[in-house]
C-alpha cells in the first residue's frame, strides 16, 4: 500500500480480529479468570508486534488509533455479553420450556446469582465484609464509594439512565 494511513487501517482490522480471537481463546482456557490482564496483554502484544512486522508501510499513530477502536469494541462486546443482567435474563427466558419466566424465576436464575457474585467481589477486594445477614462497608469501601460519588457528581450522573422510568 502506498498510503501508510490506509495500510494502518487494514493492519488494525487484522490485528483487531486477532485480538478478538486471542482474547476468546485465552478466556476460555482460563475459565474467564484474569480478564483484564488478558484483554490488555493481548492488546499490548499486538500494538507492539503488528507495526514491527509491517515496518514503515504502516503509520504507527494511525494504526494505534484504529487498533484502539478495535480493542474498545472487543471490551464492549465482552462487557455487554458477560455482565449484562438484561441479556442474561433474555437468554434464560429463551431457554425456558415455554419461553416464559416469572419475575421470581428470573430473580432466582439470574439476579440473585449475579448479585451474590458481585458481593463476593466486594468482599474479596476488601471493600465490604460480611455482617449479620448481609454486608457492611469497610474503610477501603468508604474511600472507593466516596471517589465514585465524586465522579458521578462531576459527570452529573444522578441516575442509572436506562433504568429510569
Amino acid at each position: 500500500m502506498e498510503q501508510p494511513a490506509v495500510a494502518a487501517l487494514m493492519a488494525a482490522i487484522l490485528a483487531g480480529v486477532c485480538h478478538l480471537a486471542g482474547v476468546s481463546a485465552l478466556l476460555r482456557a482460563t475459565s474467564g479468570k484474569h480478564a483484564l490482564p488478558i484483554l490488555a496483554g493481548v492488546a499490548v502484544l499486538l500494538l507492539a508486534g503488528a507495526p514491527m512486522l509491517a515496518g514503515s508501510r504502516v503509520s504507527f499513530w494511525h494504526f494505534a488509533a484504529f487498533f484502539g477502536t478495535a480493542v474498545s469494541l472487543v471490551v464492549f462486546l465482552y462487557g455487554a455479553v458477560l455482565k449484562s443482567l438484561s441479556l442474561a435474563m433474555l437468554a434464560e427466558i429463551a431457554r425456558a420450556k415455554d419461553e416464559q419466566l416469572s419475575s421470581d424465576g428470573l430473580t432466582d436464575l439470574v439476579v440473585r446469582p449475579a448479585f451474590a457474585a458481585r458481593a463476593r467481589l466486594l468482599v474479596d477486594s476488601g471493600a465490604a465484609a460480611p455482617a449479620g445477614a448481609g454486608y457492611g462497608i469497610t474503610a477501603k469501601g468508604q474511600g472507593l464509594a466516596g471517589r465514585i460519588e465524586a465522579v458521578r457528581r462531576f459527570l452529573r450522573l444522578d441516575s442509572l439512565g436506562l433504568y429510569d422510568s
